[in-house]
């Protein structure tokens, strides 16, 4: 049965479901291990998934679902091609995706589908990261088309992170670094990058080969091989990784039609004999995260006014918290619908300890305090009737308080239910929605409040939430109150709500009039922070889509495509992409209008309440002629690559361009791009594109011709 989704990590069967991973194979045709024997010790040492770089048969998918395995494969096509050039290639690669989803698509053992693997960073660059990152979800929205129930992804790494693909169903990242703490680090902005989807590390291994030694692989690299898998494994627990893959299973390892020796990633020999770190790893992953010692009591604080019936629905997902360590209040602002009844019948009748207060309608900021004064815990968490909690929420919380003494408050994710009706996707893949703003991968300038931790005593000491903020607005005034006070909000990626949107796009806009009304209130308290057009943020808004490449993003390559961690900075929050069976060019037409209604709404409501309200300008025009592209290519042979070209060109006069350029070399108004496709061992293909404005460039094609050819 294939994994299904939850918030920020998987599940099978209805269960929470780590997915402790081993890559397997491929393998030499000529020492091709005994499956079932080898599938037996996998299990035998804790891993519950393998993932291959083959399609695996109907055989291997048997003998995995006998030994309670599941397998998530990558398919393999010609990704190392130029392929947006070549529509055979695409037409090919989903033949291959659709007779593999066809025929397997449904087994016991399948658990999800990656779908290509390391696209490399000169392709990527050559051929156009946006127009990449679009090709990959248009296969993987055919792989979802053809297995709507199995989880579609693509395998990234650190050199592309900017391709990461929009509709993927979760994101799987290969990431190698040697040092514990840049491994936690990275994986804080790979959540980031994720958006709302769970992350999955779809490769982690360290290489115990030394050239001359006779076994191949040597035991002091062993030894570090052990530790680092061992650090790396329990860094994705605690940094709340859906799941972690070991690279690899066996030294045996077949690549480019020949079996490579000059390599040993793998967790047994090349004679199947068990290095240490097997026998490591094992007892690591039969544990979870370590509880905190003595963890204090958290206050959980619901303020309704007329919401039994959402509270009806939300309030038995508070007993599947996977945490003891909590009180519930509900605070009644004044209701007129059954609320007091529902909330007391469900008190009444479950095992949470629990209480429900009475107040005259004086707002939401009111409710918020009476919750405080009244609270027992030492944190208070505030969330909305129309949310629930995901099972893991309070214990992040409590991992953002712990791992940042700093923070007067915490807080996550709000994500958003699958769309119960056409105006509800739409309404969700809009922006608008409540979001979190952070200065870093963990440190928030604002938390949203149906999501928002916060030390009781401090929020007391600052005499809570301000009174005149009935609907909203009242989060970002405290926020910003602990910011001026010195204080830290921490963001944990894991602590995660299900926050439903508006039902329809009248709601919707009613919603964005009522944030305008509450920006106004704002800007009488803190004008400093506003600036023409609202309020002048300085972090960054997630909306809970994917992070990767726009057309004007800006992307670090560092000098000629060569820098191994290529960070991508975006302009602008990429626009969430609509719900699977919402899908389609009118609807994603009707989302930007929609958008657009959104911000006049809140940015006249704001202007008629006496907040700042811009006017809005058309772009200026650009008059400039764009730059033209000039192709060449050209045979290589060992004597005569890429890097070779590269270097006598600089030494011709050509420069290296900006790290952020997506040229390789430039000299003056000219820029040059490169990159290698490799069809055999000894067939490679320079290619080169001259990106210029509309002048003569034949001199520079003959320099660039005579160069690539010497020596061919």
């Amino acid at each position: 049965m294939a994994l299904s989704i939850n918030g920020r990590f998987f599940e099978k069967d209805d269960q929470p479901f780590y997915v402790k991973a081993v890559t397997y194979g491929p393998f030499p045709p000529d020492n091709l291990p005994y499956h079932a024997i080898e599938l037996n010790r996998i299990a035998q040492a804790g891993f519950n998934t393998i993932r291959t770089y083959e399609k695996p048969d109907s055989s291997l998918l048997d003998l995995a679902a006998e030994h309670n395995l599941i397998i998530i494969p990558t398919i393999p096509w010609d990704w190392d091609s130029l392929f947006t050039e070549n529509p055979e290639t695409l037409l090919s690669a989903k033949d291959e995706l659709t007779l593999f989803l066809s025929q397997y698509g449904k087994h016991r053992a399948l658990g999800a589908l990656i779908l290509a693997n390391e696209i490399r960073p000169d392709l990527a660059r050559f051929m156009g990261p946006v127009r990449v990152r679009e090709i990959l979800e248009e296969l993987i929205t055919h792989c979802q088309e053809q297995a709507p129930l199995l989880p579609i992804a693509y395998a990234s790494f650190p050199t592309t992170e900017y391709l990461e693909p929009r509709n993927a169903d979760f994101t799987a990242f290969n990431v190698y670094l040697e040092k514990q703490e840049d491994f936690a680090k990275y994986l804080r902005r790979l959540h980031n990058i994720a958006g709302d989807r769970p992350l999955l590390l779809s490769e982690f291994g360290y290489n115990t080969f030394r050239e001359g030694y006779s076994e191949q692989s040597h035991p002091d690299l062993e030894k570090l091989q052990t530790e680092m898998l061992s650090w790396a494994y329990q860094t994705a627990q605690q940094e709340w990784a859906a799941g972690f893959t070991v690279y690899a299973w066996s030294d045996l390892w077949f690549n480019g039609g020949v079996e490579v020796q000059d390599w040993s990633f793998g967790l047994t020999r090349r004679d199947g004999s068990a290095k240490p770190a097997l026998s490591a790893l094992s007892p690591l992953m039969s544990k979870g995260r370590p509880p905190l010692d003595k963890p204090p009591l958290f206050t959980i604080a619901i303020c309704t006014r007329n919401g039994g019936h959402r509270l009806k629905e939300n309030l038995p997902f508070f007993e599947k918290i996977d945490d003891p360590h909590y009180e519930l209040l509900v605070v009644d602002d004044g209701s007129t619908d059954d609320t007091s009844l529902i909330v007391q019948d469900f008190l009444t009748n479950c095992t949470l300890t629990g209480r429900l207060l009475h107040q005259d309608p004086s707002g939401l900021s009111a409710a918020r305090n009476h919750a405080a004064r009244e609270g027992r815990g030492e944190f208070i968490v505030y969330i909305d009737d129309d949310a629930r909690p995901h099972p893991y929420w309070l214990e992040a919380l409590r991992s953002a308080f712990a791992r940042n003494p700093k923070a007067a408050a915490a807080g996550g994710p709000n994500l958003a239910p699958v769309p119960h009706s056409y105006q509800n996707a739409i309404v969700t893949a809009c922006s608008g929605n409540a979001s979190h703003i952070l200065f870093t991968d963990t440190t928030a300038e604002h938390l949203p409040g149906c999501n928002f931790a916060l030390k009781r005593e401090l929020l007391l000491e600052i005499e809570g939430f301000d009174k005149r903020y009935h609907t909203a607005g009242d989060d970002v005034d405290v926020c910003w109150r602990l910011l001026d006070a010195g204080y830290q909000l921490a963001f944990h990626p894991a602590a995660c709500i299900f926050h439903d949107r508006r039902g329809t796009i009248r709601q919707f806009l009613r919603q964005q009039r009522g944030y305008g009304q509450a920006e106004a209130l704002l800007y009488q308290k803190h004008p400093a922070r506003f600036g023409p057009d609202g309020i002048r943020w300085e972090g960054f808004i997630y909306s809970g889509a994917p992070l990767s490449a726009d057309h004007d993003s800006v992307i670090y390559h560092g000098p000629m495509g060569e820098a191994p961690y290529q960070m991508l900075q975006l302009t602008h929050m990429p626009v969430r992409p609509l719900a699977r069976n919402y899908r389609s060019k009118l609807n994603e037409f009707v989302v930007r209008g929609v958008n657009w209604l959104a911000r006049q709404q809140r940015r006249e409501t704001r202007k008629e309440h006496g907040g700042p309200a811009g006017s809005w300008q058309a772009p200026e025009p650009n008059h400039q002629e764009p730059d033209k592209e000039t192709r060449l290519d050209f045979p290589l042979n060992e004597n005569n690559t890429r890097k070779r070209l590269l270097a006598q060109l600089q030494e011709q006069g050509w420069t290296v361009a900006h790290d952020d350029s997506q040229a390789d070399l430039q000299r003056g108004p000219i820029q040059l791009l490169t990159a290698e496709t490799v069809h055999a061992k000894e067939n490679v293909t320079l290619h080169l594109k001259i990106i210029h404005p509309p002048v003569e460039i034949e001199p520079v094609k003959e320099e660039l011709t005579a160069i690539a050819q010497k020596d061919t």
